[in-house]
């Protein structure tokens, strides 16, 4: 009989650094009679080297795609977003079962390939209990995190919240850096905070009350089902605790633990809760206070209070991967809880526990929607139906902006060079500049998929990179609250591979909407000015044309045809980047109409020919078009506040035109 081969596929997930199966426990498996094939990982904690001697194999990054189909694929995270049919039996964690949002899509991946996903997720014993879980790591990191923003808080003061962690390469490491924070703590407030845990008992609850021994504590109260049942909430003793952990998951409502109203007595000393649960969106939320999950590179978010409450801030701890933050003891745990499951693959269609597995793979792939599995399962916008690649295009700006993380790739990037940063590709493409400003948080990866840092950590990096300012980049100030000239001149370096996409990359940089029109080429950017125009009175969108050093050569094609007052594309804005606009500014009104825009306001005649005009400070090419009458409108911007910007206007019939492709600057003596 032959052996069964497993292979552990390395994490592509960007940040995940643990391991489905550690050194020790394939050493086991391999002792156990099976083949054991490791995956080379550039992200795991567990270096190459540390699987030599174990038995087990190391294979290419990736290879699980090539494997023969009887071999058993062992993951933890969910599998990179691809399409291909699935051909192997998959043991993961895949999020596909509770009608995640592209649930259908992974799913159908497995039966379109005549695969089998057998999820991590849903593998109980006799008692039902999860054979394996990351809970107890959950509730040890989270409570660590709780105990280093108390002592944050009382060391800097309510206006700068905890920096962002990284995973810590042991547990001893994690504790000395907590119990550091608890004696700075300590010995500015004079006590030790009180810490209260509910579903202390569980192996969530278990680990935060672990941690809070370990760092010393003295008053830890441990709360589950009959402190909870005794009476309802909100809980008085929650509020008088210093940190507030809750480990428990609810699937039915009951009253809150916390409400806004009794955050506002006055005998408040409760500064942080950690939600290890992360019940951001369950509508059974004990804790309604906060609505959106954090990230290790912004643990915290501050928690508004209700009018007439103490200065004491409150900060929310709501990580989904909390285990992450130690990924090494995290993984040993887990995978030697999984070891007697994983000992019977050798025949899992007649273990009991794998047995149960694959009937809910089997249940869950029935209510799959019709075509899923004989047709292809699209996990980008269908480019073949108008009405969906519209929406998709129209809504990505928001997706990114709801994202709790992005992550960038820079495959033409080795290190943190700044030239070699700066140059890459991905700032010169035109739908990354969304990717770069929407998100909360953005991290960056070299092409070997190791981390770079994150776009607040680089922010003058990238501000260099973009040309973006910097306050703009770290969301100090949102990007509407930047002219149009100066979101516009984001653009001007970028390209698109399609001539429209220059305009469809930026509906949501603008917050404006328009149908798309393939094949209407450089009228799309037209379109995205009219519709700009109709949404906003800020007059920057016509201060195109400043003068660039690198500005290209018109041609003469373009120098011979009539200038109307709208760019023609992005580039055209370049020169554009310092450009603030004129708040309730007068100076001019202007409305699209069926022949152009329509303008009301104040003109100056400079001179009353045009070639008067060619020739004189002015006269920026040579124009053979017979104009007569040259005027200047002033627009509601400026570069700084001594000057303002004029635009120069000439008649032709009863239209008008730009008299040439600068915009002027006019200073204006100071007081």
């Amino acid at each position: 009989m032959s052996r069964t081969v497993l292979h552990v596929r390395a994490e592509t997930k960007p940040l995940e650094h643990r391991s489905a199966i550690t050194p020790t426990i394939a050493k086991k498996l391999v002792d156990a009679g099976y083949v054991v094939n490791v995956e080379r990982s550039p992200l795991s904690v567990f270096p190459d080297k540390e699987y030599e001697g174990t038995g087990a194999s190391l294979v290419p990054t990736g290879s699980w795609t090539d494997a023969p189909s009887e071999h058993i694929i062992v993951g933890l995270k969910e599998l990179p977003e691809e399409d291909f049919p699935l051909k192997h039996i998959h043991v993961q964690f895949a999020h596909c079962y509770k009608g995640q949002g592209g649930w259908d899509t992974v799913l159908g991946r497995f039966p379109r390939g005549k695969g089998t996903l057998l999820d991590l997720e849903f593998l109980e014993d006799e008692q039902g209990r999860r054979v394996a879980a990351f809970g107890y790591h959950a509730g040890f990191a989270g409570a660590a995190l709780a105990l280093m923003t108390w002592a944050w808080q009382l060391t800097h003061g309510n206006d700068k919240p905890l920096p962002g962690v990284t995973p810590y390469e042991n547990e001893s490491a994690l504790i000395k850096d907590v119990k550091d924070a608890v004696e700075k703590g300590k010995a500015k407030s004079g006590h030790l905070p009180r810490v209260l845990v509910i579903g202390a008992l569980g192996r969530c609850g278990k680990g935060a009350v672990d941690l809070c021994e370990k760092a010393g504590l003295e008053e830890i109260l441990k709360w589950d089902l009959p402190e909870t049942k005794a009476k309802p909430g909100p809980y008085q003793e929650i509020v008088e605790s210093d940190v507030f952990v809750n480990c428990i998951y609810l699937s039915a409502k009951i009253p809150p633990f916390i409400s806004p109203e009794s955050l506002s007595h006055s005998n408040r000393k409760l500064s942080v809760v950690c939600d290890v649960s992360c019940d951001t969106t369950n509508p059974h939320n004990p804790i309604p206070i906060y609505d959106i999950n954090t990230t290790f590179s912004s643990p915290t978010v501050p928690v508004k209070l209700p009018s007439g409450s103490t200065d004491l801030p409150l900060s929310v701890i709501s990580i989904d991967h909390l285990p992450s933050l130690l990924p090494r003891e995290a993984s040993e745990a887990f995978s030697a809880a999984l070891l007697p499951s994983l000992l019977q693959l050798n025949d899992w269609k007649n273990a009991r526990v794998w047995q149960q597995a694959d009937k809910l793979f089997k249940e869950k792939c029935a209510t799959l929607p019709e075509g899923t599995v004989d047709g292809r399962a699209e996990l980008v916008a269908d480019k073949t139906s108008s009405a969906e690649l519209s929406e998709t295009i129209n809504s990505m700006f928001a997706w990114y902006r709801d994202a709790a993380e992005c992550y960038v790739f820079m495959d033409d990037v080795k290190t943190i060079d700044v030239r070699e940063f700066s140059v890459s590709r991905w700032w010169s493409r035109g739908w990354t500049l969304q990717e770069l400003l929407a998100p909360n948080a953005v991290f960056f990866f070299n092409k070997d998929n190791f981390f770079l840092g994150t776009r607040d950590g680089l922010a003058d990096l990238v501000s260099h990179a973009s040309g973006i300012g910097h306050d703009f980049v770290t969301h100090k100030r949102t990007i509407y609250e930047a002219s149009i000239a100066q979101r516009m001149s984001w653009a001007s370096r970028r390209e698109t591979t399609r001539r429209e996409d220059e305009a469809y990359a930026l509906l949501g940089i603008f917050d404006v909407n328009i149908p798309l029109l393939y094949g209407e080429g450089e009228r799309a950017f037209l379109r995205l000015q009219e519709e700009i125009i109709r949404q906003s009175d800020d007059q920057s969108i016509l201060a195109w044309g400043m003068p660039y050093k690198r500005r290209k050569p018109e041609s003469s094609k373009q120098k011979k045809k009539c200038l109307g007052v709208l760019a023609r594309a992005p580039y055209d804005f370049r020169g554009s980047g310092d450009i603030k606009r004129i708040p309730c500014t007068d100076v001019m009104s202007y409305a699209m109409a069926n022949q152009g825009l329509a303008m009301h306001c104040q003109t100056r005649r400079l001179l009353q020919t045009y070639k008067q005009y060619q020739q004189s400070q002015y006269g920026y090419g040579k124009w053979s078009l017979p104009y007569d009458t040259i005027e200047e409108i002033r627009l509601g911007c400026r570069l700084d506040r001594h000057s303002i910007l004029v635009l120069h206007l000439v008649n032709k019939g009863k239209l008008w035109y730009r008299a040439d492709l600068v915009v002027h600057q006019i200073h204006r003596p100071s007081k």
